[in-house]
């Protein structure tokens, strides 16, 4: 009788062992969401934290963005008296 629920028991730890990854890469990720956006609160969800990182990371400037808007503030600034 016990080699019958042997399979069920594995596919029980599997999925307490992937409960736990997913538990840990959502507060991973939720961490890494504070840092680029300090007031944003994390959901409680995977999915949602990924959607989040993904609104905020679209609304940063890109590099050539950044580079471009350094220049300007250092013409700005050379033209100050």
């Amino acid at each position: 009788m016990g080699e019958r629920y042997r399979p069920l028991r594995a596919l029980a730890a599997e999925s307490r062992r992937l409960a736990g990854e997913v538990k840990e890469a959502r507060e991973y990720l939720g961490r890494l969401l504070v840092h680029y956006h300090p007031t944003c609160v994390p959901l409680d969800d995977l999915m949602g934290v990924c959607t989040q990182i993904d609104n905020v990371m679209t609304a940063l400037p890109r590099a050539g963005e950044v580079a471009h808007l350094q220049q300007e503030n250092a013409n700005l600034r050379a033209r100050r008296p």
